[in-house]
C-alpha cells in the first residue's frame, strides 16, 4: 500500500500540501480494499500509479497544475546549476591543488643565504 501511495506521489507535480490532498483521495479508495490485497492486485483493482495520478491531476483547476509544474521545473534547475557549479569549482581547485603538488615535487629546492664553511676557514676567520 505505501509503495502504491509513493509511486503515485511520484508522478504528481505540486507541493506538499496538493500532494497531500491528491495522496489523501488515493489513500481512502486504498481503504475500501480488502486488506489482504497484494500489490499486483490493487494495481488491478484501483489502476496503473501514473493513470491514478493522471486523473486525479485531471480533476485539479489547470493554473494550479501549469504553477506547480512551473515550480517543480525551475526548483530542478537551479539545483542541478548549483550542482554543477560546484562541481566545476571542485575540479578547478583539485587541478590547481594537483599541479602544484607536482611543481613542488619536480622542482629544485634553492637557498641563497645557506653558506657552507669548511673547518680550516673556520679557524682563520674566528677572532
Amino acid at each position: 500500500m505505501k509503495k502504491y501511495l509513493r509511486q503515485v506521489g511520484r508522478c504528481l507535480p505540486g507541493n506538499k500540501e496538493q500532494k497531500k490532498w491528491i495522496l489523501d483521495q488515493v489513500q481512502a479508495q486504498i481503504r475500501d480494499c480488502p486488506p489482504d490485497m497484494t500489490y499486483p492486485e490493487l494495481v488491478a483493482f484501483i489502476g496503473e500509479p501514473e493513470a491514478v495520478a493522471a486523473a486525479q491531476i485531471e480533476s485539479l483547476p489547470a493554473l494550479q497544475v501549469a504553477q506547480a509544474i512551473r515550480r517543480d521545473f525551475w526548483l530542478k534547475r537551479i539545483i542541478v546549476t548549483f550542482l554543477a557549479v560546484v562541481i566545476v569549482l571542485f575540479s578547478i581547485a583539485l587541478t590547481i591543488a594537483v599541479i602544484g603538488a607536482l611543481k613542488s615535487a619536480n622542482g629544485t629546492i634553492v637557498r641563497e643565504d645557506i653558506k657552507i664553511i669548511s673547518t680550516s676557514e673556520e679557524e682563520t676567520t674566528s677572532p
